[in-house]
């Protein structure tokens, strides 16, 4: 099972898909916070996710210095960057796509 979380900024609208081996809160948190910890800290200011169980473990990310905002159920509009991305995601690499590394992105028609 993999999926990609997109963290994005509002305000930059900057986006980092995040590999996933699985989809519960562990795998998640660990996920978030390792890449994160990688972004400059002008880009790594604040997440906003929509209500899944998957970020039950959201005050672990929060600790770990990314502050968890939560969108109101059933709407996506206040996650709209977010879900733009997804949308751009998914014509490059469909739902259920294995991406394990680099060189298999131009082998699934990425650019």
């Amino acid at each position: 099972m993999s999926g990609y979380p997109l963290p994005g900024r509002t305000a930059s609208r900057f986006v980092v898909p995040v590999p996933l081996t699985g989809r519960d809160t562990l795998t998640v948190g660990d996920a978030v916070i390792a890449a994160a910890g990688t972004l400059p800290p002008q880009l790594a200011k604040s997440l906003t996710w929509d209500c899944g169980a998957e970020m039950a473990g959201h005050a672990r990310i929060t600790a770990a210095g990314l502050p968890v905002y939560f969108a109101r159920p059933h709407s996506a509009w206040q996650r709209g960057s977010n879900e733009n991305a997804n949308r751009i995601l998914r014509e490059y690499f469909p739902e259920g796509v294995p991406i394990t590394s680099d060189p298999e992105i131009p082998r699934h028609g990425g650019c």
